[in-house]
């Protein structure tokens, strides 16, 4: 998408999680208190703090318990759709001067949750990716052992396409929809017990993948598949490391 209105400063990605059908479902974004970011940014009505689809369009929401002195807030927004067995992917966009206040009143209930992480990447970083054949590179490799449960980053901003010339004075186009983690077996089979969808997270150029060595067995080699949608392109993207469970190191 292009940046939705040149008036906003600021937007950051959201992940939702949906292991069931593809369908609209209400969403629940609570927005973390400890992000002076954005807590220092917006007006104290809150009106300019809004929810955007990757594909550029505003998704219909209210605010609840906001309290700009408290710092609180949850988004809730009315019937997204999402798509099945995978993690979508919304902005919020915030800080705006003199902003209109776009909420309205929705019926709401049994949410998914929106999720926010404010750190970044660390530990196990899997960097700029390229395609030879069915493989994506570099091929790195991680070393974790069955008691351990961490993130792996995937670097994905060099992926999406970007504009010729600005929109909103901003040079954003493509966009991720969702993605998919799996962790294959030698055989190619999915190690279900290894992830956690649930605690995928987006970062501005990253996914984050969490993985549960205590799902695997000591001994083996994984491929991690982080497989990533766009919108814009219509692009699918597959991208991978090796991970091996290792409880003693030789």
């Amino acid at each position: 998408m292009s940046w939705f209105d040149e008036g906003f400063t600021y937007r950051y990605p959201i992940a939702i999680d949906n292991t069931g059908a593809t369908a609209n479902y209400d969403i629940s974004v609570v927005i973390p208190t400890a992000w002076d970011t954005f807590w220092e940014s917006i007006a104290s009505n809150g009106y300019d703090v809004i929810p955007v689809s990757p594909a550029g369009n505003l998704i219909a929401f209210q605010r609840n318990g906001f309290n700009y002195v408290n710092r609180t807030l949850t988004l809730q927004l009315d019937s997204y759709e999402l798509v099945t067995a995978s993690v979508n992917f919304i902005y919020i966009y915030f800080k705006k001067a003199s902003a209109a206040d776009q909420a309205t009143s929705i019926t709401f209930g049994s949410p998914k949750d929106g999720q926010i992480w404010l750190g970044k990447p660390a530990n196990m970083i899997v960097g700029p990716s390229s395609f030879v054949g069915g493989a994506s590179s570099p091929a790195q490799t991680f070393v974790m052992n069955t008691f351990t449960s961490a993130y792996v980053w995937f670097a994905v901003d060099h992926l999406l396409a970007k504009r010729f010339s600005p929109y909103n004075e901003r040079m954003s186009f493509e966009e991720i929809q969702y993605c998919k983690i799996q962790v294959l077996d030698s055989g190619g089979s999915a190690v279900a017990g290894m992830i956690s969808q649930l605690n995928t997270r987006f970062i501005p150029g990253y996914v984050g993948a969490y993985i549960q060595g205590a799902g695997g067995t000591d001994g083996n080699d994984y491929q991690i598949k982080v497989t990533i949608q766009t919108v814009q392109g219509a692009q699918t993207f597959a991208l991978t490391c090796t991970l091996q469970l290792r409880n003693q190191l030789p």
